[in-house]
């Protein structure tokens, strides 16, 4: 009996994230000079950055390393996760502050480069699985990439409207195994999210 049990074990996968970073990114100049109605030059500073990382796993999900601030808070990165069955689930939870004094305009998220759109799907799902290999064969088919794509669910969450100064808004992203299937082998995943600011 005991001997079953970890033959079961076995079969369950170490699903592994790797290399998943987020990043906030601007399209303005980051210092700029100007001159009020009273011909008095004032400073006007450019600053949204991430801020308040919190991580929380669920089900036996594990964070094998953890996420870290960098870039002068632009960057959150380089962190790896592991899924082993159906439910398990991992947040990362975040503040995107803008402690500027200039508005910030939400305008657009790349994944791994790619415009995020919904035309853009089929190319974004191949930019982010590495190998998937849900019957544990030791191959990746097209056929196992798409099911991935069902299996494990990205989703992110990041205000996408106006900063004003000094305002401060939640941000997320949550991965999760999903449904009942057991994966067999491995599946991989390389997640590099930019979230573009342009200056209001």
């Amino acid at each position: 009996m005991n001997n079953e049990k970890r033959i079961k074990k076995l079969a369950v996968s170490s699903l592994v994230l790797s290399v998943i970073c987020l990043t906030i990114a601007f399209l303005a100049m980051s210092k700029v000079v100007k001159i009020n109605n009273n011909n008095n030059i004032s400073d006007a500073r450019w600053s949204v950055h991430f801020d308040n990382l919190k991580s929380k796993a669920y089900g036996d999900a594990k964070i094998i390393k953890y996420p870290v601030l960098k870039e002068n808070n632009t960057y959150i990165g380089d962190f790896e996760i592991s899924l082993t069955k159906p439910k398990d689930k991992v947040v990362f939870m975040y503040d995107v502050v803008n402690d500027g004094t200039l508005k910030a305009k939400y305008d657009i998220t790349y994944v791994n480069g790619i415009i995020y759109k919904s035309s853009n799907e089929s190319q974004i799902i191949n930019s982010i699985f590495k190998s998937a290999d849900i019957n544990g064969d030791g191959i990746t088919s097209e056929e196992e990439m798409k099911k991935a794509s069902q299996l494990i669910t990205i989703k992110d969450k990041v205000f996408k409207g106006t900063l004003n100064k000094n305002e401060v808004q939640k941000g997320s992203l949550t991965i999760s195994f999903e449904g009942d299937e057991v994966i067999k082998g491995d599946v991989t995943l390389n997640i590099n999210l930019k979230y573009n600011y342009v200056q209001k």
